[in-house]
């Protein structure tokens, strides 16, 4: 029995996509596993993301073939992979998001309210200019 080129062993999981056959993403996990995982972990550095993160790869992969027929499997698949580790990243590490003025924000906050800080520099104030005046004849 003759073995296959790694270019015949892609032709064929392109083809089982082509087929939408669920044995093209057990064959592309068979054989990229490790590339692909390397990949989101360079990125992301954290095993559970990386796991999401090709679990991404794989149904965008499967999303994209057909209509796409990528020439270079293993280029193809690292690109999905790269921009889902990416993405991962991004949202990890994103900033939170200030509450809209709409929001019960001031209600809910130990933060006081505007208006609040307001008196309290009024009273800040006042009690400045009694104590001076203890102090300066």
């Amino acid at each position: 029995m003759k073995a296959r080129s790694p270019m015949e062993t892609d032709e064929r999981i392109v083809e089982l996509y082509f087929e939408r056959n669920e044995d093209a993403i057990l064959e592309t996990d068979r054989k990229y596993r490790p590339y692909l995982y390397t990949i989101a972990h360079n990125i992301l550095n954290d095993r559970f993301d990386c796991e999401e993160c090709l679990d991404d790869t794989y149904m965008s992969t499967w999303n994209s073939i057909p209509p796409k027929r990528p020439d270079i499997l293993h280029a193809f698949l690292a690109r999905i992979t790269r921009n889902a580790a990416t993405d991962r990243f991004r949202k990890n590490t994103a900033m939170k998001r200030v509450p809209s003025s709409n929001s019960s924000y001031w209600d809910n906050s130990n933060t006081p309210h505007p208006q609040d800080r307001n008196l309290n520099a009024i009273r800040i104030e006042t009690t400045c200019e009694v104590n001076l005046s203890d102090i300066i004849p």
